[in-house]
């Protein structure tokens, strides 16, 4: 087997599924970094705040380095669409970091009522799927129970059938002794069933 003439190196990895203290000493702080900063800008309750290279981190890396001017618009329509008024308006400059800590209260209050709002919205919608889910298996029970009524009243009146009666007892009589009716033309069954009633 010879090999491709494009790849002059193969690539060996030196990761064996092993990590070192210091690798992991150093991982935890750094999430432990992240969650000060977010915890800082008081924006921890976002999850995005504490997911590496989100939007949100960056802005609030940018915002710890004092690059609030290096925004870019995508970043500031970010902080607009999720509904972050007090640290958008931090990045504009509008308002000191003192205003903004006092407005970010009132925005996580209306962040905690927006989600306690979605929370019964959505508890009301599985309610509303259970009662319909209850009217659909009631609805699902009376046709069944419609049904077997329509069965058992078939039945009935079948049973009361003077005709089914007496192929109910050709049937048994044949059973009694054993016979085949394959092996029996049609014309001489009706004259067997009439001897096997004499018996």
């Amino acid at each position: 087997m010879t090999r491709s003439r494009f790849f002059k190196k193969t690539y060996h990895s030196n990761y064996r599924g092993k990590v070192s203290v210091e690798d992991a000493v150093k991982h935890q702080t750094y999430l432990d970094d992240m969650r000060k900063d977010a915890v800082f800008y008081c924006v921890d309750h976002i999850e995005s705040s504490m997911i590496p290279h989100s939007m949100l981190h960056k802005i609030i890396q940018k915002l710890k380095t004092k690059q609030n001017d290096s925004l870019t618009l995508p970043e500031k329509a970010y902080l607009v669409r999720q509904n972050l008024n007090a640290l958008h308006s931090l990045v504009e400059g509008k308002i000191s970091f003192n205003q903004y800590k006092k407005e970010v209260v009132n925005d996580r209050i209306k962040h905690q009522e927006h989600l306690e709002a979605e929370r019964l919205r959505l508890e009301k919608l599985r309610e509303l799927e259970l009662i319909q889910l209850k009217k659909q298996q009631e609805k699902l029970a009376q046709e069944r129970k419609v049904r077997e009524q329509a069965e058992r009243e078939r039945r009935k009146k079948l049973e009361s059938d003077p005709k089914y009666i007496e192929r109910q007892k050709e049937k048994n009589l044949i059973k009694k002794y054993d016979i085949y009716f394959y092996d029996i033309a049609d014309k001489h069954r009706y004259k067997l069933i009439n001897i096997l009633k004499l018996l």
